[in-house]
């Protein structure tokens, strides 16, 4: 469940509030905040886009596990009469703590690509790829 929150008022402000839970054993909330810029061309019967945006986002469970990371994520859309194409890639690296007994420290990298192509308004394909590496840290 996503429930969208007052945005940042400048640079293209975004943030967003995600709830995750399993019965009643663990409970997740992911907090993303982001900003950054984006623009718009039309060449004809060809619409171009594209947005670049930066933030942090922070996950924090009932369990005691906790992670923050920063975010760089870069969007491109293509509008072509009734075909519109998207592309979106993004980076995430993290630090996060790992629930008792453990409690150790792990460096977390993420990276997102995205793909979506919508025919009319009633036909979306889409493809989501994430590739995820974690390395436990002594601190």
């Amino acid at each position: 469940m996503k429930v969208p929150a007052v945005p940042p008022i400048f640079a293209n402000g975004k943030t967003t509030l995600a709830l995750k839970g399993s019965e009643l054993t663990s409970q997740e909330v992911t907090i993303r905040v982001m900003w950054g810029v984006s623009v718009e061309a039309m060449l004809g019967p060809l619409g171009v886009s594209a947005e670049f945006n930066y933030g942090i986002q922070v996950v924090v469970a009932t369990t005691g596990a906790w992670q923050i990371g920063l975010l760089v994520e870069v969007v491109g859309k293509a509008k072509i009469l009734v075909v519109v194409v998207a592309v979106k890639i993004e980076l995430m690296a993290a630090i996060g703590r790992l629930p008792p007994p453990d409690e150790k420290v792990e460096a977390i990298g993420r990276a997102k690509f995205a793909a979506e192509v919508t025919i009319c308004w009633f036909l979306t394909v889409s493809v989501e790829y994430t590739i995820e590496y974690r390395e436990e840290l002594s601190i």
